[in-house]
């Protein structure tokens, strides 16, 4: 019976060697789990790098994905790597923004099942602006009034911010205070800059302030205004009457004063002239009687001979007794001159004293208590006045000895003091009319309440005027000349108490 035999031979599966590598094997040990870029100013870059390697036989392909997260950024997204080698892979930061920033990078081979994760981390420093508020609307604003607004400027950054200029887009009548002295504001904390809101006309006003700063994300913040300025204005008419005047001249009539006498005398007309156009009452009296020698209206036709009359006194020698001072008290306690409605002084005028001398003045009383006493007559104790024509002080001049007493009086009362040496007395009479006739209390338009003073505006019988001025210290406006007698004069303003 046939048979086969059959040999067969097992060979045993070799060993594998001891240098055997993977066809394809990324080594994801060289794979970092963290990548920290620590603190970087915003807008600059800095970047990261690590392996990635392979050591297998065979190339293998990687693929990287970052997680869309603004200031990370790498490049390429996929690339192979050689067998055996390696390839650098880099992550940048470039922070667009301030404070922490995160991010995670994934890096997966095609031989892994799963990806491996990076987290990245970094930090934007830098300022960051805010305004608080962004806007103001200053609501109803009257015509003079200012108004201040705060605006605050934070920093939310984590460096300090600068504040490099300040400007306007459209600025209206606001103005803003210069902001170069604010310094570095630190994060976390603000300062505050003024802005003024000063209205020239009614209507709509607005304004846009642009703040340049070193925040690197938004150098520019603005900021806007706006305001309805509106009309509030007072009306206060006043009728102007010229100043009622009463004018005492009071005359030493001793023989020693004929030549300066006589040129008060012939300076008569002129000075009746000059005061023609005022409420003026013209007195004499000499230093002989505490009587008033006799008065005149300077308005009435007459007015110089009555007063050449007055003056037309009889001379004694100069050793007959003076009474100086004295006679204006005497004449007031005998009721000769100085009553208010007596023959001569009126109830409320400007009480005028020209005293005519060339002596030194031997009263028994005072300057001082004279002009108590002529106040206390006078219903204004600021309407006396005292002038004096007199020997030059303090020295004299010729025969006339300088007044002593009667000068006190003139530099009190804000009189005048001139020679009675001069050949006419016309600069005294011209001055005494400036200072006396027209002086400022005279032309006061004193107001009810206090004004806006840049809002005032001034009409004499309907008709704008700018030569005026406000005096704040009388709450009056002062007129530069002397209206018409019966002119009306209107002030209009914004009272004070009308701004918020």
């Amino acid at each position: 019976m046939p048979f086969w035999v059959v040999f067969t031979s097992c060979t045993p599966a070799p060993e594998p060697a001891a240098d055997h590598v993977p066809p394809a094997h990324l080594v994801s040990s060289t794979i970092p789990e963290e990548l920290d870029f620590g603190e970087l100013p915003v807008g600059s870059e800095v970047s990261l790098r690590f392996e990635l390697v392979n050591d297998g036989r065979l190339p293998v392909r990687v693929e990287v994905t970052l997680a869309e997260t603004a200031g990370f950024s790498m490049d390429p997204p996929e690339l192979t790597i050689p067998a055996n080698g390696t390839e650098e892979l880099a992550v940048r930061f470039s922070p667009a923004g301030v404070g922490p920033l995160e991010s995670v990078l994934g890096v997966r081979a095609e031989t892994w099942a799963d990806a491996r994760s990076v987290m990245l981390r970094g930090t934007g420093l830098g300022p960051k602006v805010r305004v608080e508020p962004d806007s103001f609307d200053l609501g109803e604003v009257p015509l003079g009034c200012v108004q201040e607004s705060r605006l605050a400027i934070g920093n939310e950054g984590n460096a300090d911010l600068h504040v490099e200029a300040a400007s306007w887009i459209a600025a209206g009548d606001f103005t803003v205070e210069d902001v170069s002295g604010l310094g570095a504001i630190q994060p976390g904390t603000a300062s505050e800059i003024a802005i003024t809101f000063a209205p020239s006309g009614v209507g709509s006003a607005a304004g846009v302030l642009l703040l340049q700063t070193d925040d690197p994300i938004s150098a520019s913040a603005a900021v806007s205004f706006a305001a309805e300025v509106i009309s509030v204005t007072e009306t206060f008419t006043w009728v102007y009457q010229p100043p009622a005047v009463d004018l005492l001249l009071v005359v030493e009539d001793s023989d020693l004063m004929a030549a300066p006498l006589a040129v008060m005398r012939a300076g008569v007309p002129w000075l009746v002239a000059l005061l023609a156009e005022h409420d003026v009452r013209i007195g004499v009296m000499s230093t002989r009687s505490p009587l008033l020698v006799g008065a005149v209206e300077s308005t009435e036709a007459e007015a110089a001979t009555r007063l050449d009359a007055l003056l037309d006194l009889p001379l004694v020698p100069l050793a007959g007794a003076l009474t100086g001072l004295d006679i204006l008290v005497e004449a007031g306690e005998a009721g000769g001159a100085l009553e208010p409605g007596g023959p001569f002084l009126r109830e409320a005028p400007t009480l005028v004293v020209v005293a005519l001398t060339g002596t030194l003045d031997a009263s028994t009383v005072g300057s001082s208590e004279v002009l108590s006493f002529l106040r206390t007559v006078e219903a204004d104790p600021g309407a006396v006045v005292v002038g004096v024509l007199s020997g030059d002080w303090p020295d004299g001049c010729g025969d006339l000895l300088a007044a002593n007493g009667w000068y006190e009086m003139s530099v009190a009362t804000g009189g005048l003091y001139e020679s009675a040496c001069a050949e006419d007395f016309t600069s005294f009479w011209e001055d005494s009319t400036d200072e006396l006739l027209t002086e400022e209390r005279w032309r006061h338009v004193d107001l009810p309440d206090f004004p806006i003073a840049s809002t005032i505006q001034v009409r004499v019988d309907g008709l704008e005027i700018a030569d005026w001025t406000y005096a704040a210290a009388d709450n009056a406006v002062r007129l530069g000349s002397e209206p018409a007698a019966g002119a009306t004069v209107t002030v209009e303003y914004t009272p004070g108490d009308a701004c918020p």
